[in-house]
């Protein structure tokens, strides 16, 4: 996920993602993030602006992204780290194309399940 976090702030676009982090006590924790790009006055990318709540519904988050892990995980495996991520991206995206929709509504959706 932060593979096409990062990939798609340096392309310039925002995006919504659900992340698990890990508290200071080493407990993890999910969160529904608006990453945008920040930008000076001759338009260059000076950084980024990051907005995090907590999803929804915890217990259907953590449902349907197993679901979605579980969509996804072994079609993309490589030995190479980098191209492995790519791969990954890859097998998220065909993820999202198979249930016919974007990747925004399918995460707007996870966030809304009950």
């Amino acid at each position: 996920m932060f593979r096409l976090l990062w990939d798609t702030i340096e392309d310039r676009r925002e995006i919504f993602a659900f992340v698990k982090n890990m508290a200071s006590n080493g407990d993890h924790y999910w969160v529904f993030a608006h990453v945008t790009p920040s930008f000076n006055t001759n338009g260059e990318m000076t950084g980024y602006h990051s907005n995090r709540r907590v999803p929804d519904s915890q217990g259907a988050r953590e449902r349907d992204h197993s679901a979605l892990r579980r969509g996804t995980q072994g079609r993309a495996r490589s030995r190479q780290r980098k191209r492995g991520a790519r791969g990954r991206i890859q097998t998220l995206t065909d993820f999202v194309a198979s249930q016919k929709v974007t990747y925004e509504e399918l995460i707007f959706s996870l966030q809304s399940a009950a």
